[in-house]
Formats: C-alpha cells, structure tokens, sequence
C-alpha cells in the first residue's frame, strides 16, 4: 500500500532519530512505535484500524507534547487515509460498487473522529461534503463541512473551487448554487465539476442557450467528457434544432459504443422527428446495452403500442415492473394495452393500484371510470366520474364520460343536463352537440324528445364537423324522422352510409330501412351492471 509522501517522510526521519537519541518517557510511548512500524508496512484496511486504535491508546496512556503532537497527525491521516480507501470504491470508478450507502455510513465517522483530533483538516470536510451529496446524504451535515471547507481553502483556488461546487450541489437554493458556481468557474475555470453542475443547472432552468455554453467549456477541458455531448444534445432538442443535437447524440455514442444511454437519446431525438423506426433501432440497441434501462424499455414500449404491437409492447413493460415494481408510467401503459385488448379487468387492476398511489389523480380516475363503463359497470363509473366533478365541475372529459354512462343505464334527463353543461363550457364540442341531439331525437321518452331542437342542435354537430361524420349525419336525420320529415331523414341517412366503413355501415343501414318504411328511430340502453372484480392472482380487488 502506498502512503501519503509527506507522512512517509516524517515517518523515515522519526524512526532515523528514534535510533539516534533517547525517547522522552510516556506510557504510550511503545503504542506509538507499534502504530509507526505498522504504518510503514500497512497493507490493508485492517491494518490502518489497528493503527488507529494504537495511536488512540497512545494518546490516551499519555505521551510528551512533541509525540502526542505526533500521534494526532498520524492519527488523523490514517483514519482519511482508510475513508479515502473505501471511498474510491465509490468516486473512482466508472460504476460505483453497489454496496455505497455502507461505505459512506462506515467512512464517514472515521472523517469526524480525525475533525475531533484536528477541525481544520480541509481534505476530511471535503470528503464529508462530497459523500453527503451523494443520494440519500444528509445534506445538512454536508452544508457544514463545505462551508468550513470554504473557509479553510482560501489560499488553495483548487480545493476552493471545488469546496464551492460541493457546497452548491448540496444547497436547495437556487440562487446560493448559482453564486457558488460563478464563483468556482472565475477562480478554475478548467474545474470540470464545477461547468457541468452549473451546466446541469442551467439546463434544468431552461436556460439552454447558457447551457450548451458550459458544456462546450467542458469539452474543451474534456474532450470525452460523454455527458458534456449528452446534455448539449438534450439542450439542443428543447430549441428544436434537431439535426444539431443528432450531431452531440452521435459523438456521445461514439465515445461509449456499448453504452445505452448515447442510443436512448438518439431515439428520443427520433421521436421528435418522427422518424419511429430509427428510434426502435436505436432502443434496441439500447435495451441490448442496457438490458435495466427501464426509460429505454418504457419509450420502446410506447412506440410499440402506437404501432399497435402490442404483444412485444406488454412484454417491455413487464420487464420494467420486474425491474422496479409499481412504476406508475408502466402501470398506466399496461392497462392500456390491457384494455385495448379489451382485458378491462386486468386494465382496471393496474389502475386500481394507480390510484392506490395516488387517488387524487384525475387522469387515473376518468381512465379507471371508461373501462368501468366499457366493461359494463356504468353505475360504477359514475360514482368515479362524481368524485371527479365533485373537483372541477368543469371538467369536459368527466362530463362527457358521465352522460355517455347515463346513456348506458337509460337516464336521459341527467345525460341531457350533462351534455348541456358540456355546451355552456365549449359551444361547438361535436361529440356533445351529437349525443345531445341523438338523444332528444330517439329516446323512447316522451317527455324528452324534442324534435325541432333536435333539428337545430344536429346541424350545429354537422357544421363543427363540415358534414364529413358519418355518425353525426345519422343523427340529424334521425333528427327529421323524429319531426316526420322522412324525405330528410332518408337524403341523410343515405349520405351517412355512403361515408360509413364497417360495424358502423351495417348498423347506419338498419336505420335507413327504418326511415324507408317512415319509422322514426328509438334507441335506450339499461346495460345490466356486472359484478364487482373477484380477486387477481396474488390480491384482492374491489371497486
């Protein structure tokens, strides 16, 4: 093990003169000589303790002023000297061991007994600093080293600098992290922490323009610095210069071939440029690399769904809830993969813990009250959709869900107010102005229909949509045979099973020959409600 030259030194002259001339006497005495023969010949962390503990004995037991003087220093660097040892498992290698939180919990008591014996030992607040802002760090704690470390490096522009960018990595003010980091910057400006954090900094404001700055900066100091290419393509994308942030993408992914994180970005580049299947390329290439990339496999899996794949797309989002179980992104896509399989039960239970997560949560709620509706527990859905409204009463997508549930369980008063409501907030919301007239065109209640405004709010739905819906168009003629117009109805009947494709053709059909036989249509649903989800594998599961 190689020791700190300048304690080498000190020890070869203190055992060249103990040879020389007699020691003064002190109980610790012999203590001290086993802990500088020991040091001399250390050759592991074992080792460094033991002399630890000697020179604590030492000390202890009593010695002269001159040795006792001695032993602090020994002391104090042995105990930095074992934390550094540990702690290069963690700062000096390119993927730190996963055992980190241990060693900072077993390094950093050995720095605050070594400040014990000598508070102004700048390099042990400096790596109390830096170990606090690592995740998980206790940041105030750190704060006070690096403001001693600060203090004590004022004649020192290296060690200043980075005391200074410690202390702005581990403060929440953004403005405190911004002055430190100036400051840093003016006194090193080839401090490759200091351009990168407030590069990060500046990144993470929006400021992208000083951004790209630093990290050119940082280039320059570092020209295989892959995260100076990685955020400057990531700034790049936010000012819409995509062809430019390809160019960092790319030069990130040549200085790290078999890394996952140049081809995830590429591929986030792609999707901005729409070019899809580059971007699959390159998140296969990323997954491949990266096999707990979970951001590689979520984006791979989104672009799959959209590619109606949906089989390989599930198989993604598995991978990333095996990785980090109850991720709510993944959760979320999983049920709609799930319900565009129309598996609404299993759709429903990965909303359930969604909501689980977070109840509040609109987009999870309106989401959990669909398929409620689409797998035949409409009363269920509207008990969603109340909780929801009892929010924000204006919220459109709760109120077309809520009268589209109506609908489903025959209470046409209360879908007709919501649809009005939906109106009041956004006049010309087609699908709205559509079920609205549907319903007062072909409800099998007498006090509901209304023929004239059914007219008038139909042709309003037409107008919205330039008369290019085939489903609106059914409306307003079902519209003029509820009026008695047949003559109407059928001219628009007829024009909507022109545009018709499908199902929809078929069912459009139907009407007409309604029309035809001067009919007017009635329609009400009273969807019988199915039970409540029995329980999944694993769990149980109740709405």
């Amino acid at each position: 093990m190689k020791l700190i030259p300048l304690l080498t030194l000190l020890l070869v002259v203190w055992m060249g003169a103990a040879a020389s001339f007699a020691r003064a006497e002190g109980e610790g005495q012999a203590d001290l000589d086993d802990a500088t023969a020991l040091k001399v010949n250390a050759e592991s962390a074992r080792d460094l303790e033991k002399v630890v503990n000697l020179c604590e004995s030492a000390i202890k037991k009593g010695l002269d002023e001159q040795n006792d003087m001695f032993a602090r220093q020994l002391l104090t660097s042995t105990l930095y000297e074992n934390a550094s040892l540990l702690t290069s498992q963690i700062f000096d290698k390119e993927e730190p061991d996963p055992r980190w939180p241990l060693m900072r919990q077993i390094a950093i008591p050995q720095l605050k007994k070594a400040l014990q014996f000598n508070a102004d030992m700048l390099d042990a607040h400096l790596l109390i600093a830096r170990l606090q802002a690592l995740p998980g760090g206790e940041l105030e704690d750190g704060q006070r080293s690096a403001d001693a470390a600060v203090k004590l490096a004022k004649s020192d522009k290296t060690k200043l600098a980075q005391a200074l960018v410690l202390r702005a990595q581990l403060t929440e003010n953004d403005d405190r992290q911004m002055a430190d980091l100036n400051q840093a910057v003016k006194i090193d400006p080839a401090n490759k922490d200091a351009l990168r954090t407030r590069g990060l900094l500046r990144l993470n404001a929006g400021k992208d323009e000083e951004a790209i700055a630093d990290f050119e900066q940082l280039i320059k100091v570092d020209g295989e610095n892959a995260t100076a290419y990685h955020a400057i393509a990531e700034a790049m994308t936010h000012l819409e210069k995509y062809k430019e942030a390809r160019k960092y993408a790319d030069k990130a992914i040549k200085l790290h071939p078999e890394q996952s994180l140049g081809y995830n970005l590429r591929a986030r580049i792609s999707v901005l440029e729409q070019k899809v299947d580059e971007a699959l390329k390159d998140l296969d290439k990323a997954v491949e690399f990266g096999p707990r990339d979970i951001s590689a496999h979520l984006l791979r899996a989104r672009l799959l769904f959209e590619k109606e794949k949906f089989k390989e797309a599930r198989d993604d989002v598995d991978r990333v809830l095996l990785l980090q179980p109850g991720l709510a992104q993944a959760l979320l896509l999983r049920a709609m993969i799930h319900g565009n399989d129309q598996k609404y039960d299993d759709a429903l239970r990965d909303l359930q813990k969604l909501v689980e997560l977070d109840p509040t949560n609109t987009g999870y709620l309106l989401q959990m009250a669909a398929y409620l509706n689409a797998s035949e527990r409409p009363r269920a859905a509207i008990k969603v959709y109340d909780q929801v409204l009892a929010e924000d009463d204006a919220d459109l997508f709760a109120l077309r869900g809520r009268a589209d549930a109506y609908l489903s369980v025959g209470d046409h008063a209360k879908a007709i107010g919501d649809y009005e409501q939906m109106l009041e907030l956004d006049e010309k919301n087609s699908g709205a102005l559509n079920n609205l007239a549907w319903v007062l065109a072909t409800s099998t209640k007498d006090d509901v229909r209304d023929a004239k405004r059914a007219i008038k709010v139909a042709t309003e739905a037409c107008v919205v949509t330039d008369y290019k819906k085939a489903h609106i168009l059914s409306t307003l003629a079902a519209a003029y045979a509820e009026s008695g117009d047949f003559a109407e109805a059928r001219k628009w009947s007829a024009k909507a099973v022109e545009l018709a494709e499908g199902e929809d053709a078929e069912q459009l059909k139907k009407e007409l020959e309604s029309y035809k036989k001067e009919k007017a249509w009635r329609e009400i649903q009273n969807v019988k409600e199915k039970p409540a989800l029995g329980d999944p594998p694993g769990g149980s599961f109740e709405i």
